[in-house]
């Protein structure tokens, strides 16, 4: 190998090297980032946590300072899930008269379970 050679396979090792270390960089700087990320995101995950747990302890506190309201809260909560249940009901069975839909042994049964 002549000295021309020489250098030019040095050089062409050298700018090698640094490539395979601007790599390395890239690939220690992008771990880096995930790694951040990662931590952010469970900071944040055990935040949430922390803060479900304490709105769960205030709102077990809060029930048992108002029962009564609560009793009330749920009651009004039944009943209106029952008006928009037998409203759906009523819907469903005006969409079937209006497209003459013919009654499945489902649909039977229905109708003797309301007699």
């Amino acid at each position: 190998m002549s000295t021309q050679e020489d250098k030019k396979d040095g050089k062409g090792r050298i700018e090698n090297l640094f490539s395979q270390f601007g790599k390395r960089l890239d690939d220690l700087a992008e771990r880096a980032r995930n790694a951040q990320v990662r931590e952010e995101v469970e900071e944040r995950l055990e935040e949430l946590k922390r803060t479900a747990s304490e709105l769960e302890d205030d709102f077990s506190k809060w029930k048992d300072k108002n029962q009564d309201r609560w009793k009330e809260t749920e009651d009004t909560l039944e009943r209106t899930a029952n008006i928009v249940k037998d409203g759906v009901k009523d819907i469903v069975d005006r969409i079937r008269k209006e497209t003459k839909h013919k009654p499945t042994p489902e649909d039977a049964k229905e109708a003797e379970e309301e007699k």
